[in-house]
Parts: C-alpha cells; structure tokens; sequence
C-alpha cells in the first residue's frame, strides 16, 4: 500500500469513527425529551412510538453519512493506486483477472 492510499484509508476511518460518536451523542440528547414524556402515563405509550421513530430516522441518516464517505473513499483509493502504481499496469492486472 502507498502513501496515498494510507492517506486515503486514514481519512476514511476517522470519518467512520467520528460518524459512529456524533450518532452516538445525537441519540442520547434526542432521547432526553422522550424521558421525561414517558414519566407522564397518557403519552408513556406515544412518546415511546415517536423514539423508536425518531431513532429509526437517526440511524437511516448516520447510516447514509458512512455509505457515501465509504463510496468517496473507494473512489478515492483508486484515484491514488493509479497515481502510485502507474495506471497502465493496474488496466492490465484489471483486465486479466
């Protein structure tokens, strides 16, 4: 692996882990509300139905945040091989695999 691709592969995790704690912490203010709602007995049943909501749409977006930094990344890593490597010789590795 080349430095580029290092790079490429570094940047790629921190954005991961970081994605990973900010979900983390928006879960857990965004829950705050639901706690105090579910103390009081006629909306323990609603609040509980808008967290789970809530928390489905949290996730779908966190998880869209990682697919897209995941599919830039890979872009990114074949930019680098083919500066690094030279492209000419990575077609050929590609075309007769």
């Amino acid at each position: 692996m080349g430095k580029l691709v290092g790079i490429v592969e570094f940047i790629q995790g921190t954005v991961e882990k970081g994605a990973n704690t900010v979900e983390g912490v928006h879960r857990s203010l965004a829950a705050k509300p639901y706690e105090a709602l579910k103390s009081v007995p006629p909306l323990n049943g609603v609040a509980s139905s808008v967290q789970a909501l809530q928390d489905s749409l949290i996730g779908g977006f966190y998880d869209v945040v990682r697919a897209v930094s995941s599919g830039a990344g890979e872009t990114a890593k074949v930019v680098a091989e083919r500066i690094e490597g030279g492209a000419e010789q990575q077609d050929k590795d590609r075309i007769w695999k």
